[in-house]
């Protein structure tokens, strides 16, 4: 119901009712800490202008990694981004600006492992063969890690310049920087065979060690273009 409401939020302030008198907007592209984006804006006034956009970055793994004589699989998915509705006031005569509003944070990630190779209580001869308890790669078993967040719509605060809606220039250049508050991030651990009893612990050890991590920086450069 959050998402439903933030995008007919988003509609409705980057198209705004039509007037007798001609109003400007502008399409700008943009690369950040929220991934390759693309934004909208409409100046209310030359002062205040509203803007909506979206960014996303993604990235996928499918890797072995060996350590300590031991192969694992990792595979997973993550990715970083926002959807975004923006007011932009212009304090001063320039194209310097705060920007305040709301983004709908699309940033988790989801990553499962697993061994590749038996696992060995214990030593190994010279040839490699286990002395002990020697455990196949089904019966140490597998995890996995979810990262999430509990509200996707967040408030973001910041600063920047470039009047993307308003001006006399046809492209402008465009700079924002400013943070999300996010709240901390809820990760969830899961495990199945030998390592099962390893996930509750784990799981309470980086929840507790995450728990100050409730910002996420924004920086981002961009230029656009206007139409009246």
């Amino acid at each position: 119901m959050n998402r439903i409401m933030f995008l007919v939020l988003l509609g409705a302030l980057v198209w705004p009712p039509g007037t007798s008198q001609a109003r400007q907007i502008g399409l700008s592209v943009s690369v950040g800490t929220l991934g390759p984006g693309a934004s909208i804006a409409y100046a209310v006034s030359p002062k205040f202008s509203v803007r909506g956009g979206a960014a996303l970055l993604t990235t996928s793994i499918d890797e072995n990694f060996d350590e300590d004589d031991l192969s694992i699989q990792l595979g997973g998915d993550a990715r970083i981004g926002a959807v975004s509705a923006l007011a932009d006031y212009h304090p001063f005569r320039s194209s310097f600006r705060l920007t305040g509003g709301l983004r709908l944070n699309l940033l988790d990630a989801d990553v499962s492992g697993r061994s590749n190779d038996p696992f060995c209580l214990g030593d190994e001869d010279a040839q490699g063969v286990c002395q002990t308890k020697e455990f196949a790669p089904e019966k140490v078993g597998s995890f996995g890690v979810k990262v999430t967040y509990a509200n996707a719509l967040q408030p973001y605060a910041g600063l920047g310049f470039g009047n993307l809606a308003h001006g006399n220039k046809r492209i402008t250049f465009m700079f924002d920087a400013g943070v999300i508050y996010t709240g901390s991030p809820e990760i969830t651990l899961e495990a199945t065979g030998l390592l099962t009893p390893t996930a509750e612990q784990n799981e309470a050890i980086l929840n507790e060690g995450f728990e100050s991590f409730v910002i996420y920086p924004v920086l981002s450069f961009g230029i656009g273009v206007r139409f009246r």
